[in-house]
């Protein structure tokens, strides 16, 4: 049985072992391609800083207050890993090259949106099987700037009711619990 984000922490701070491997496995993923677009890096870049991020992530458990969500403190710590790295870097350049600056900043808002996205990510998830799950899709199509005409050719619906049918399935999701919960919570 899986845990959730708190249970796993709790685990972490008694000592076990499964919290960490639960989190590990479910953030790993997200934070090697956070680290891949927010700094430009390669793969084996990322996979060491988010080594090194776990590292200090189980290293300073008993720090985590759970102000925030699990990812958001991962990727603080992120940042600093990679601040370090390249600072390690810098210090082996020769003088010459050492003039080198990164400029390196966390960024509130691109953390928020991870959250958000991460929380959608779940609730679309709960929802697929349900009667969402074509307001879920119609809304995805849109949101990758599809037109209507476009949407509706792909639903099998005129344009006209996809219209309609897209701003009902608005109004539903903006009424589910799940959905609002994502908002209260980043």
């Amino acid at each position: 049985m899986d845990m959730t984000d708190k249970q796993a922490v709790a685990d972490m701070r008694r000592g076990g072992q499964k919290g960490f491997a639960i989190l590990h496995r479910c953030y790993e993923g997200c934070l090697k391609k956070y680290l891949i677009s927010r700094y430009n890096i390669d793969k084996p870049i990322s996979e060491e800083i988010c080594n090194g991020t776990f590292f200090k992530f189980y290293t300073t458990i008993n720090q985590f207050r759970e102000e925030s969500s699990v990812f958001t403190w991962l990727v603080k710590l992120a940042s600093h890993e990679i601040s370090d790295y390249f600072a390690k870097i810098r210090r082996a350049l020769p003088p010459s090259d050492n003039k080198i600056k990164y400029d390196i900043k966390f960024e509130p808002e691109i953390e928020k949106d991870l959250c958000y996205e991460r929380c959608m990510r779940n609730v679309i998830a709960k929802l697929k099987n349900s009667s969402y799950a074509n307001c879920i899709k119609v809304l995805i199509f849109f949101t990758q700037e599809q037109s209507i005409k476009e949407i509706a050719i792909k639903i099998n619906r005129t344009p006209n009711a996809t219209a309609v049918f897209m701003t009902s399935c608005r109004q539903k999701l903006q009424k589910n619990r799940n959905i609002k919960r994502c908002w209260e919570d980043c």
